[in-house]
């Protein structure tokens, strides 16, 4: 196990682990585990996790908001365990940098869907070290330190493009036309430059580690403008 920094990693999350094989688990990308020759990765602990932190958040969503239909809790949950929130929150807790990949493989651990079940493996193993009480803390807890713990669940726009689209609609307009313009970073790990234009105006622009996510933060920023200005001087402003 000398591979692996334990208690950077114990440091990085704020748990420590009594099993520490499980950790370790988490940590071990399939292609790892193939150039090793071992015998487990986390995938196994990526199915668990997926499944213990739907639980958690369906729990958390149904106990705090009593009034809310099921419509707005369905649309709340699909915002906290989406990937790029689950990728976000990998990033803010540092821990991308440790997973165990074979060396030609170095590169995806830029990839979003790869920290997104690195977060969700880390998920099942905290479940089987400690169990579901203790692991629905730490994640509540991290949830509030990054801004992803739904406090208003009516308010959750999950598809941002969707919502600016019926936004234009209701104002008689045609729809709004995305565009990428520019690319930033390496291959392996690229970023797209999105424009929105509404009436042939270009309005905002957005960057994603794919386009549809540059896209949906180019409607996330003009739904921003929104909330204190009107449609028109948005589009005729210079």
């Amino acid at each position: 196990m000398e591979d692996f920094n334990f208690k950077k990693v114990e440091g990085k999350i704020g748990y420590t682990f009594e099993n520490k094989s499980l950790l370790k688990e988490a940590f071990t990308h399939s292609s790892y585990s193939y150039l090793k020759n071992l015998n487990c990765n986390n995938e196994r602990l990526e199915f668990l996790g997926d499944s213990v932190l739907g639980l958690i958040v369906s729990d958390y969503l149904f106990e705090t908001f009593p009034e809310q239909p099921e419509g707005v809790l369905t649309n709340a949950k699909a915002y906290m365990v989406h990937w790029e929130t689950l990728s976000t929150i990998a990033d803010f807790l540092e821990i991308p940098d440790f997973l165990l990949v074979a060396e030609s493989d170095k590169q995806i651990r830029n990839n979003p869907k790869i920290k997104e079940n690195l977060f969700e493996a880390l998920i099942g193993a905290m479940y089987l070290d400690s169990g579901l009480d203790s692991v629905r803390r730490w994640v509540l807890d991290i949830y509030e330190k990054t801004g992803f713990l739904v406090r208003e669940p009516e308010k959750v726009v999950f598809d941002y493009k969707s919502r600016l689209q019926e936004i234009l609609q209701g104002e008689g307009m045609g729809l709004p036309e995305y565009n990428i313009v520019a690319t930033r970073g390496p291959v392996h790990d690229m970023s797209f430059i999105a424009e929105v234009k509404i009436n042939g105006k270009v309005v905002a622009t957005g960057e994603g580690k794919s386009k549809k996510i540059a896209h949906q933060n180019c409607a996330k920023k003009v739904l921003k403008k929104l909330e204190d200005r009107d449609l028109n001087d948005i589009i005729n402003e210079d």
